[in-house]
């Protein structure tokens, strides 16, 4: 796994830090823990992907320097599969925003059809947050790891952070 890592980190211009440690669980169960952290400088603006394998498998990505600042605070959420099987005409995810440019940037931005072509094919349920904090706007995403080859995500989360930074700042 880790020499995909390297390639994927590679391919993206970043750096990859690599840890695995043995976790204390209890009745004297220990696991491996894996945290995979990819830091992308891109356009002075620092993009941070972790991923955290093992006893928690969540990623998140964030990049907390933008100076985008025109209310644009919204939030893209995926429907559960479980969700789409009520609302089979709905769109996999649902958009929370008032301001139509980042609206419009989301509906035709290509890594997040590409994102959205992995939440459909797998149970990959990104959220991703957008939000003024102090004097700088916040770009987080959050997602689970509980599905097959996880590892592809990571290019087009990466593509979507450079596209946003293009666009926005």
């Amino acid at each position: 796994m880790k020499e995909v890592l390297e390639k994927i980190a590679k391919k993206a211009g970043a750096s990859l830090y690599f840890n695995e440690a043995l976790v204390y669980k209890g009745f004297g169960v220990r696991d491996t823990a894996t945290n995979v952290k990819i830091v992308l400088e891109y356009r002075n603006k620092t993009v941070v992907l972790t991923n955290f394998l093992g006893v928690g498998a969540t990623g998140l990505v964030y990049c907390r320097d933008l100076s985008y600042n025109a209310s644009g605070e919204f939030e893209l959420v995926t429907r559960s599969h479980w969700e789409t099987l009520f609302f089979r005409n709905r769109n996999r995810f649902k958009l929370n925003c008032d301001h139509s440019g980042i609206r419009n940037f989301i509906r035709t931005n290509s890594a997040v059809k590409t994102l959205k072509n992995l939440a459909n094919e797998q149970a990959f349920e990104p959220r991703i947050t957008g939000k003024n904090v102090a004097e700088n706007f916040h770009l987080e995403m959050e997602y689970h790891l509980a599905f097959e080859n996880w590892w592809e995500a990571i290019l087009p989360i990466l593509k979507f952070y450079k596209d946003f930074i293009d666009r926005h700042n």
